[in-house]
């Protein structure tokens, strides 16, 4: 079977805030939509709150207020408009209240509302008082504007140009208002839009519609003169962004309602081919609504400007773009194996990661799932040890099993002990031959503990029926370990009837999640690998190695011009929890990997993995993380040493094939730590001119992401070119900080003189 190759190439309550004024003013709208944004609950009221009402902050806006101690209970902050300074005076301020005094009107406050909150809220030692005072002079008062109005009835020609002016600028520049406001609720759509919640996101976009309206009938007689002066472009592009946004919009939401139509579609127990027909049509329409939402999110990506938009959302737009690009690609391979045209028959390993194995996880559940007429047949949850109870012929185990968990037998539930899952799901199908008398697979896919709950995350809240219990992102692993473990004897029925009863309702309320969330919770779980699968279709198989979502082991190697003068690193570190116990679930690993090159060319690469153990003794699921490390490097590599926390080891197991194997058994004390160190050097070395190092560091599968720091030291005759990443260059030192979510590739070229 050919492997994959590498080429180088939590829930908040809000805050109640009242609003208590007579006035629906600028100042009063934008103060409520900042609270908003602020993740608050406002309400605006003529009226004070009544004892009994229950608010956690209260606001008082007018002209002339009355400090009462009536509501002294509720931090309560009194803001209060004057023309001038002199009009302040200086009362007994009530317990439990701040005071904002502004001189000048609702625009100049307007400006100071971030000024006005931070004060409003701050919980830090200072004066209750505030005072903002514009620097522009006070808006005159209505007697005075109109005897100035009265004064120059005739219109004088100065006062004549000045209007003129002033009309020429607002309508040459006046549609930047309205329209800066319209991209203002557009970011904030966007946001939202990026964080699944559309409810927010068209409650947003509805208040910019007249708004974006008033600026495109501004903007329509002037964008010639734009034109003639090369300046519509960036005004057009917000335009455009605004509109992308609102079209964006509308389609997520008529993807979520196909989404919904054609899950209910794929669930539906009886199968047939006008079922299939039917499911067809409402998969072509899904799949052309996720290509149109690609290219809206491209489009506005390309569109917003860099002053427009932080780096943080710069960064979500480029990953929700590759989310998205591959949710398609994985959408285009249903059809196969949802068994439109022939029946599939797919093996469901369910694998706890939080006891880890070089494969994902102990096997504690498998599915089979049966689809056809693109659609479920079937599919029903056995527990592993009612298949490893019907073993009866002697398998042998690898090493250590037999060594350190003490096992003289091999069985499906330890079947996951290799780094390529090509080779678990041989010796998976190979167990339920054996015990069960199951063949004729059409693939496999293992599920760990990880990408099940964060499928969960997708939906509110799972309420599962038989065990009265609600099942959250939060609460998962908790429940699954206590109805796993609690008065389990192998046998027994309530860790499968746990599992099979969440399964079943996960499907059955799958109408209730959030398509949008579940699809990027399904991505992300392949990405992260804590869910990998392999299929027997080779068209199909190629999709998901070039996904890199199959769990294959990789070899690397050099291509190309300069393939004579180029060292490919590997590594492959690989965790077995041989405890017992669930203790990865407190584990925590920093990945540092330092490479230098000497003037000769010659590569020496020294990793260093620290593991900290933050269980408390004697408490489970945590305890001592009894670990079979190994770590897989290049088959020609020298290694030079290998120590624990500083000490050279004396023995260990090793053995060359495709890769060098070096493998030892590691325990680490609850709130203790360890380190693992080796060094070891490559058998070639760099020749004069360009030259390549790559380096593969691939994260195993079902392992938590961990930090990792790369450093690469060169000496004076050797120069960087390019990296196919943005690292950190002091002098000859090339430093890069990334983690290990999936698997990592740094290529870097060099030259040598």
């Amino acid at each position: 079977m050919k492997r994959t190759q590498f080429i180088t190439e939590q829930t908040t309550q809000k805050q109640r805030v009242l609003i208590v004024t007579d006035k629906n003013d600028i100042f009063v709208k934008e103060l409520k939509a900042h609270l908003t944004n602020h993740d608050m609950h406002v309400f605006v009221s003529p009226h004070s709150p009544e004892e009994g009402q229950h608010f956690d902050l209260c606001f008082i806006i007018g002209q002339s207020l009355k400090l009462k101690d009536t509501i002294q209970s509720i931090p309560t902050v009194y803001i209060t408009f004057h023309l001038h300074k002199k009009h302040i005076h200086s009362g007994k301020l009530p317990i439990n209240s701040k005071l904002i005094h502004i001189i000048g009107d609702e625009e100049y406050a307007v400006k100071q509302i971030n000024t006005i909150i931070w004060f409003s809220v701050s919980h830090e030692d200072h004066s209750p008082i505030l005072t903002l005072e514009s620097t522009l002079p006070a808006r005159p008062r209505k007697s005075i504007l109109r005897k100035t109005l009265q004064m120059h009835f005739r219109f004088p020609s100065h006062l004549f140009r000045t209007v003129c002016t002033l009309f020429l600028l607002v309508f040459v520049f006046g549609f930047w208002i309205p329209l800066g406001v319209s991209c203002y609720y557009s970011l904030q759509s966007i946001r939202f839009i990026q964080l699944q919640k559309l409810d927010y996101a068209r409650q947003i976009d509805s208040s910019k519609k007249d708004i974006l309206s008033l600026a495109s009938f501004m903007y329509k007689p002037v964008r010639p003169l734009y034109l003639f002066f090369s300046l519509a472009r960036f005004s057009d592009d917000l335009f455009v962004i605004n509109t992308t946004q609102t079209n964006l919009l509308k389609t997520l939401q008529a993807l979520t309602e196909e989404s919904n139509i054609l899950s209910r579609l794929i669930l539906q127990p009886s199968r047939n081919a006008f079922v299939a027909h039917n499911t067809r049509l409402h998969f072509d329409t899904t799949q052309t609504l996720l290509s149109e939402s690609e290219n809206l999110i491209v489009t506005m990506y390309r569109k917003i400007p860099t002053f427009l938009i932080s780096t943080h959302n710069r960064n979500e737009f480029q990953k929700s773009i590759s989310q998205l690009r591959k949710a398609k690609k994985l959408f285009a391979l249903l059809p196969d194996l949802l068994g439109e045209k022939e029946e599939q028959t797919l093996l469901l390993l369910f694998a706890n990661n939080m006891e880890i194995r070089p494969g994902g996880g102990f096997i504690g559940s498998f599915g089979i799932l049966k689809t056809q007429y693109f659609g479920v047949k079937d599919f029903q949850i056995l527990d592993v040890y009612d298949a490893d109870g019907q073993l009866t012929a002697h398998i042998a185990p690898p090493n250590p099993i037999r060594d350190y968990l003490n096992q003289p037998h091999w069985f499906l539930r330890d079947s996951a002990f290799f780094p390529d899952f090509y080779d678990t799901y041989q010796q998976a199908t190979f167990f339920l031959q054996k015990e069960l008398g199951l063949s004729s697979w059409n693939g496999a896919a293992l599920i760990t503990t990880s990408a099940v709950r964060n499928i969960i995350g997708a939906y509110e809240t799972i309420f599962l029926p038989d065990y009265k219990e609600k099942i959250t992102k939060d609460n998962f692993y908790i429940k699954t370990q206590y109805y796993a473990e609690h008065g389990f004897f192998p046998g027994s029925t309530q860790k499968k009837s746990f599992l099979s009863s969440l399964v079943k309702q996960l499907l059955s309320q799958t109408e209730t999640a959030n398509p949008l969330l579940l699809s990027s919770a399904i991505v992300e779980g392949f990405d992260q690998k804590n869910m990998v699968l392999f299929m027997n279709n080779e068209r199909t198989q190629k999709s998901l190695d070039e996904l890199y979502w199959s769990g294959r082991l990789a070899t690397p190697y050099c291509s190309g011009a300069e393939k004579s003068n180029c060292y490919a690193d590997f590594q492959y570190a690989l965790d077995a929890n041989m405890g017992v116990n669930k203790t990865n679930f407190f584990v925590d690993r920093l990945y540092d990997v330092q490479t230098s090159v000497d003037t000769s060319g010659l590569i020496t690469t020294s990793l260093t993995i620290t593991y900290s153990n933050n269980s408390l003794s004697g408490v489970f699921p945590g305890g001592t993380y009894k670990n079979y490390f190994q770590i897989l490097l290049p088959a020609d590599s020298l290694v030079s040493s290998i120590k624990v926390d500083g000490q050279q080891l004396s023995t260990y197991d090793s053995e060359t094939g495709k890769h060098k194997v070096i493998g030892f058994l590691l325990e680490i004390l609850p709130q203790q730590k360890k380190s693992v160190s080796l060094s070891y050097s490559s058998t070639t070395k760099f020749k004069k001119g360009k030259a390549t190092y790559q380096l593969v560091i691939q994260k195993q599968i079902g392992a938590q992401s961990n930090d990792v720091h790369f450093t690469l030291k060169l000496p004076t005759n050797i120069h960087l070119l390019n990296t196919n990443f943005s690292p950190l260059v002091k002098n000859s030192l090339i430093l890069y900080n990334t983690d290990l979510s999936t698997d990592r590739v740094f290529f870097i070229e060099l030259l040598k003189e």
